[in-house]
């Protein structure tokens, strides 16, 4: 019988993009569950009744959702290096809002914000994934990586919250995301290359 095949070994840089990519995608997925948990603290800190604390899930969730397609669509006609790092600056513009909240309008507009950050990150960051690695053994165990990141955000964002209010705050379970997604920022230009937009031709413009 023949040895089996050994494993696809990552290049240096491909292990840091492999790091940096999935880590956006662990801190996305955290983000969406990460203030379940507090939610009557939250409700207490900005004043919002507690018939009106599922907005706070659903004001995250439905621009997350809603808006996907569109960002992944936005990433393939203006690059998606460039919709991946403006959905990361977002989030920490967002986050910041968040954890200095002090009434429910703006606490509720920086968690829309933030599901919007996760719709132009998580769809740029998958096709970043994809276009990195090559097609065959290489990718399938990065696209495997990335389904077990998402699912294990979505899971310890729940021990992660109760964690941070319980230690500190409600508002640390926003403010955390800053250093994460500053640590990601920084390194991604070094790191990925822009992705080539696509010519189209103009029907309108006068022939040359």
């Amino acid at each position: 019988m023949s040895a089996p095949a050994r494993p696809h070994a990552f290049t240096r840089r491909q292990s840091l993009v492999l790091l940096v990519l999935l880590g956006a995608g662990f801190l996305l997925a955290l983000d969406f569950s990460i203030l379940n948990v507090a939610l009557p603290e939250i409700g207490a800190g900005v004043g919002l009744s507690n018939a009106d604390l599922p907005w706070i899930a659903a004001a995250y969730a439905l621009p997350a959702a809603g808006f996907t397609l569109l960002f992944g669509r936005l990433a393939d006609l203006l690059g998606r290096r460039r919709v991946f790092l403006g959905g990361m600056v977002l989030l920490i513009c967002a986050s910041a809002l968040g954890g200095l909240a002090t009434t429910p309008e703006v606490l509720l507009t920086a968690r829309v914000l933030q599901g919007r950050a996760a719709a132009m990150s998580t769809p740029a960051a998958l096709s970043l994934l994809t276009t990195e690695f090559d097609e065959g053994a290489a990718r399938d165990r990065v696209l495997g990586f990335n389904g077990a990141i998402l699912s294990g955000g979505f899971t310890v964002g729940a021990l992660v919250g109760g964690a941070l209010v319980s230690l500190i705050s409600w508002r640390a379970a926003f403010l955390i995301n800053l250093p994460v997604a500053l640590a990601i920022l920084v390194p991604t230009p070094g790191l990925v290359a822009p992705s080539r937009v696509p010519h189209r031709p103009c029907w309108t413009c006068p022939e040359r």
